[in-house]
């Protein structure tokens, strides 16, 4: 579906530049329709009147029919509609924007007048607006004629004047001598000072002096004055960005010296920069025939070289040639090296080659790199966004940029898969022919071709499939790619294809690699990642990973995953996913309305809303809405509450990894593909019934959720680095929120980042002797309730007395406690079922574990003495005894269960409440 915002985007378009602008990108399109609707504007007017796909807009269907068909006779138009399947409110409207006022009184007779005064009305008369903005006077006419006085009178002051200011900037001098004869003199002067002299800035901005002229005969002198410095000079800023030249001479014919001056460095030189941005070499060389040497510098330094960026971004290499001749070489690498490699960035995005042949020309490999990687490889992620294929292989080329996309396969898998294939075709083919040409020989490629096949060996690793390993066999057969295998070429990632190969469980890639010498010591020396493998990462490694996000999950922990699922998965079967979540959203909105974000205005203490609409209500501007949003931005309830928004109005225009459009407010985050995962995640870190481990608090639990919640709504805000000097006076680079518009995760990185945001929770405790132990604790446990006879009771009873007073058992005491040693083939079975239950996590170290806790050194121990502490086998002695706790099961509630199927004990009466009434026990646990 084109999406189209810029006005050089929507001019280029073949079929959306045949409607005008001001219907364009007004809201009856913001700037996009389906390519169906489209369609409608070329071909016959038969097939443009093809009776309405499901997925097509009526009315944007209907005005690109019309604006496409111009000579269709009212009849023909009236025909064509009707066979779409419009109805007649949709023809009215459609009508009415293409000027077409034989069809209007054709529609007018049939339909209720009280219906058409209702259309015209609707959105502060939007339609008159944009009738008289495109400057169809019959149309506007027979509009008014259906209207009442009072209609007519607001119709005119709607959006403030904005019919008026509309025809000024189209130049439709008949539609303004139209409006001001319905208007009194005061709504006169009230059209012309409305939004700063609008009317006057727009014509000027679009070159039409024949209106300055007429508006200027209707001016006061002190309103001419106005009217030029207005806005700091919009009026001559506008016609500099637009290549106006003789506007500029006729406004500066108007002013003073000062005032020339000042018009020129208004807006830090915007006039400069905009007329360098949209490729206007006469008004810069204009502009800086006025300037004196230490004003042309400033200008096109001004704004981080902006004129440079926008220049480069809008694909005019004249522009950029004309200003580096005034550069020095230093003030060159600066310009390119400006924002983040901006000009580079944004004429990838915008699929300008040529551009970037230029820019690249001018660069060191190193600069290419940096530029390529700038911003989270913001060139490659627009360019395929867009669908700039030529650009996404170019850039491809590049390792790292390749990595970056093959770590991201969920957003570029399909440009990923086909570049893969042809660079492997290639090297397939360039292999076999040096064969031909070199019997003898060892086909080898250079090292930037080394590290771009280490990166796509990565692919084919995550692709597992039989296909696939055949290639990386191929791949692991050429020397300078198996040198680096074992190798950090990905910073702080050593031996990363192995280690990737154990995390996917793909043993085929696994073994091609373990057949690498040096892949093979590296492994051996680490144990073969085991503790990796469990989901215990280096953390000083992560906290260096830009993009630790995107590993992938270890086999251990997604076997967490499954223990997670298998307790709380039931919870979310009968309460509902979309449930769980509105009453995540609504805890949510709770604790905003308990502590909501706020912002302090003349020492008073202002509540921010929870709703976009209210807070639209405010009518905050400029500084003081830059605030409030800022305020929002930071808040971490609202900002969790904002990633499960559909749609979310505070996302980023330029927001990469959402559904909808930013810049209509109708974006929103990618969470509903991890819907039942977010649920889940959810249960256990609001569960009350469980406690908090590791020296957490439920509370925390709770808060830390939230938190992480908010981080992955705020992923990408947090892209940028700024110096900071540490303790000890030196300097670093940190990481920080730009508290601009929401930029949540891709994809591919919310599964990591969900799964970090439950800590303290048992069921997602890395595998290891504290799980063992707890394993062990309830197997023997049960064991020893089982095997307690009444005869034996008394006898356990008095040897526990014996051993507080330190006295030696006698004979029946030690037979006692003798007759509850756990059989070989009991211990054997239990271990058997570990090893079934925890699959992915078990190692031969977890059987010599137990088997060492189990074993009888010498023929006087006993289980009953070697575990008495890890059992508290005082306390189950106890409980057997008493009659408040009689049953066996009752001595052995704890939170693992020990059958093979790997689900937990659901014995605990709040796990019951959680699956028998769960929305009491919810409401009472939130």
């Amino acid at each position: 579906m084109p999406k189209l915002y810029s006005p050089e985007e929507h001019l280029a378009h073949p079929l959306a530049r045949l409607i005008p602008e001001i219907v364009w990108h007004g809201s009856y399109f913001i700037g996009s329709a389906k390519d169906a609707e489209l369609q409608r504007a070329q071909g016959t007017l038969e097939e443009a009147s093809a009776p309405l796909q499901p997925r097509e807009q009526p009315l944007k269907s209907l005005l690109c029919m019309l604006y496409g068909h111009p000579d269709a006779t009212t009849e023909q138009a009236l025909h064509a509609a009707r066979a779409m399947g419009c109805d007649d409110q949709t023809i009215f409207i459609a009508a009415a924007c293409a000027g077409r006022e034989g069809l209007l009184s054709t529609l007018g007779q049939a339909m209720d007048l009280n219906v058409i005064r209702h259309i015209i009305m609707t959105d502060d008369y939007i339609l008159y607006r944009i009738t008289a903005g495109n400057g169809h006077l019959p149309a506007l006419e027979y509009l008014e004629s259906l209207m009442t006085d009072q209609q007519m009178k607001t119709a005119l002051k709607a959006s403030d004047y904005e019919a008026y200011r509309h025809a000024a900037a189209e130049g439709y001098r008949q539609i303004l001598d139209h409006l001001e004869n319905r208007m009194t003199n005061p709504q006169k002067e009230a059209a012309l000072e409305a939004i700063y002299y609008g009317a006057y800035t727009c014509a000027a901005m679009y070159g039409r002096l024949e209106i300055l002229e007429y508006l200027e005969s209707r001016m006061t002198n002190p309103q001419k004055e106005a009217a030029l410095k207005a806005q700091d000079y919009c009026a001559y800023r506008g016609a500099a960005e637009n290549g106006q030249l003789h506007i500029l001479e006729y406004l500066e014919g108007r002013m003073t010296n000062p005032q020339k001056e000042a018009a020129l460095e208004a807006g830090d030189y915007y006039a400069y920069q905009w007329a360098a941005a949209n490729g206007h070499l006469h008004i810069l060389e204009y502009l800086e025939g006025r300037m004196i040497n230490q004003q042309i510098e400033k200008a096109w330094q001004a704004s981080n070289f902006f004129a440079y960026c926008w220049a480069a971004a809008n694909g005019h290499k004249h522009i950029l040639i004309h200003l580096e001749s005034l550069m020095t070489n230093p003030q060159k690498e600066a310009a390119l090296e400006a924002n983040g490699y901006n000009a580079y960035r944004q004429a990838a995005a915008y699929n300008l080659p040529h551009i970037l042949e230029y820019l690249e020309e001018r660069m060191t490999d190193s600069q290419k790199e940096a530029a390529q990687q700038a911003c989270n490889c913001y060139g490659y992620t627009y360019a395929a966004t867009r669908g700039h294929q030529n650009i996404v292989e170019h850039l491809s080329k590049t390792p790292r940029v390749f990595a970056y996309a093959e770590m991201h396969i969920h957003e570029y898998g399909d440009h990923v898969r086909s570049f893969a294939q042809t660079k492997l075709q290639d090297w397939q083919q360039a292999s076999e022919a040096f064969a031909g040409s070199n019997p003898n020989g060892v086909f080898n490629l250079d090292e930037k071709s080394s590290r771009l096949a280490f990166y796509i060996a990565r692919h084919l690793i995550r692709e597992n499939t039989a296909a696939s390993s055949e290639q990386l066999r191929f791949l692991m057969g050429i020397p300078g790619v198996a040198f680096l295998a074992h190798q950090e070429v990905t910073p702080n990632e050593a031996n990363e294809l192995l280690r990737l190969a154990l995390t996917c469980q793909n043993r085929t890639a696994a073994d091609i690699l373990l057949s690498l010498t040096r892949v093979r010591t590296l492994a051996e020396a680490n144990n073969y990642y085991f503790h990796e493998m469990q989901g215990r990462f280096d953390l000083r490694a992560l906290a260096r990973d830009r993009e630790s996000s995107m590993r992938a999950l270890a086999p251990a922990e997604q076997q967490r995953i499954r223990r997670l699922d298998a307790y709380y998965g039931p919870v979310v079967q009968s309460r509902g996913t979309d449930n769980l979540l509105e009453v995540l959203r609504e805890f949510l909105r709770e604790r905003y309305r308990d502590n909501p974000a706020q912002i302090t205005v003349n020492d008073t203490t202002i509540n921010l809303p929870l709703n976009w609409q209210d807070f639209e209500s405010l009518g905050f501007e400029g500084d003081l809405r830059e605030k409030a949003l800022k305020a929002y931005y930071a808040h971490p309830e609202h900002s969790a509450l904002r990633w499960l928004l559909q749609p979310n109005p505070w996302m980023a225009e330029n927001a990469a990894y959402v559904e909808g459009t930013p810049g209509a407010h109708t974006a929103y985050s990618t969470f509903g593909n991890y819907r039942e995962m977010i649920a889940l995640f959810w249960l256990a870190a609001s569960d009350g019934d469980t406690p908090a481990t590791d020296g957490h608090t439920l509370v925390g639990r709770i808060e830390h959720f939230i938190r992480e919640l908010a981080l992955i709504e705020r992923a990408h805000n947090w892209d940028r680095t700024r110096p900071v000097q540490r303790a000890d006076g030196t300097w670093t680079l940190e990481e920080y929120d730009d508290l601009e518009g929401d930029k949540p995760s891709c994809f591919s990185g919310v599964k990591r980042r969900l799964f970090q945001s439950v800590i303290g929770h048992p069921l997602l405790q890395p595998f290891g002797n504290d799980i063992l132990d707890a394993e062990l604790r309830e197997f023997a446990r049960r064991h020893f309730a089982d095997c307690i006879t009444e005869t034996s009771k008394r006898l356990l009873l008095k040897a526990q007395k014996s051993i507080e007073n330190l006295e030696p058992l006698s004979a029946d005491q030690f037979e006692a406690m003798k007759s509850l040693n756990i059989p070989p083939d009991a211990i054997s079975a239990f271990i058997d079922r570990l090893q079934e239950k925890y699959t992915d996590e078990w190692t031969p170290a977890c059987t010599e574990y137990l088997q060492a806790k189990l074993a009888l050194p010498y023929s006087q121990a006993t289980h009953v003495n070697s575990l008495w502490l890890l059992t508290d086998f005082s306390n189950l002695l106890q409980s057997i005894m008493f009659a408040s706790a009689t049953s066996p099961s009752s001595a052995s509630v704890g939170f693992f269960a020990t059958g093979g199927s790997g689900a937990a004990s659901s014995s605990s009466a709040g796990v019951a409440a959680l699956r028998d009434n769960d929305t009491e026990h919810r409401q009472s646990t939130l």
